[in-house]
């Protein structure tokens, strides 16, 4: 409330915004406890589709009855992409053509501005398509981890010493290769934060935490966590699947900040190779996520998203 009162957002808006995002946090976050997988794990796999499904809708009708935006097209449209997530593995088998389709479907859906659509804004200040966003990143989380029993993942939210120690160890690998590609491409210059410098600390803790526990850690777990260790059991080849999930992960960053930015998506192509030695030192997704965070966060405030 505090944070809406300083945005001038409407005391009404934010009664109806924050339950859901209360809720959507704690689905959210119940996806990082091992205990509350295997209880999921436990309930037959079609009734846990169901489960799946009513959990990733409620957030969505707490907000929408709250602020008058219950609208039948978007209920239809987030019901047919919940369902078909939550089912995929009841339906089909796990082969390599339904595990890469699902991975396509997440990321597409995830690219594209279907959350902006369905998930209405219901103040200029207050844009809730990240909700959405939470929502399929711990369905597929779920998905992947309870249904399909993906392993070689070792999702969590918080790293052990070892992942820290690796972790920084490739980020610091890293920069000098990424920062002499971003300037040999003209893409990144150091600026001066407008912040004081007090506050850097602050800015630069709370940006790592929100990136490694989202970004970095829905990435990781897609491209890391399942892509690599497919396409290594596929290609039998750690080095091959290595150079396929990097550029993959490239890619898949050619829209960001405008249409097809190969600048990025070039940077981010390296990324992901460092990341995914910290993966393959570690055998999880943790040690890269914090990889992820740091240059993240690196980037942020030392060259002011350039």
């Amino acid at each position: 409330m505090v944070v809406a009162n300083h945005q001038n957002i409407p005391g009404w808006v934010a009664a109806a915004v924050l339950p859901a995002i209360a809720l959507e946090a704690t689905f959210y976050a119940a996806t990082g406890f091992g205990a509350v997988r295997e209880r999921l794990a436990a309930i037959p796999p079609k009734y846990l589709a169901v489960v799946l499904v009513k959990t990733a809708l409620a957030p969505w009708f707490l907000y929408s009855a709250g602020t008058g935006n219950l609208d039948l097209r978007s209920f239809l449209v987030l019901l047919v992409l919940t369902a078909a997530v939550a089912y995929w593995y009841v339906v089909l088998p796990p082969t390599v053509v339904t595990d890469l389709s699902l991975l396509i479907l997440l990321v597409g859906v995830t690219l594209s501005k279907v959350f902006k659509e369905t998930y209405a804004t219901p103040y200029p200040k207050v844009a809730l398509d990240f909700l959405g966003k939470l929502m399929l990143i711990r369905m597929a989380v779920l998905v992947m981890l309870v249904l399909r029993k993906a392993e070689g993942v070792n999702y969590g939210f918080w790293p052990t010493r070892q992942e820290w120690r690796v972790g920084i160890e490739y980020y610091l690998k890293f920069l000098p290769f990424g920062v002499a590609l971003g300037y040999a491409m003209g893409y990144i210059r150091i600026v001066m934060p407008p912040q004081p410098v007090w506050q850097l600390p602050l800015i630069a803790a709370g940006t790592f935490l929100g990136i490694l526990w989202v970004v970095a850690l829905s990435e990781e777990f897609l491209f890391r966590g399942l892509l690599l260790p497919w396409l290594e059991e596929l290609l039998d080849s750690p080095l091959s699947a290595l150079t396929i999930s990097s550029i993959c992960f490239g890619l898949v960053h050619l829209p960001f900040r405008g249409p097809w930015n190969w600048k990025h998506a070039a940077l981010t192509t390296v990324l992901g190779w460092f990341c995914g030695q910290a993966y393959q030192e570690t055998k999880g997704i943790r040690a890269p996520m914090v990889t992820h965070a740091l240059v993240v966060v690196t980037w942020f405030l030392v060259f002011g998203k350039s």
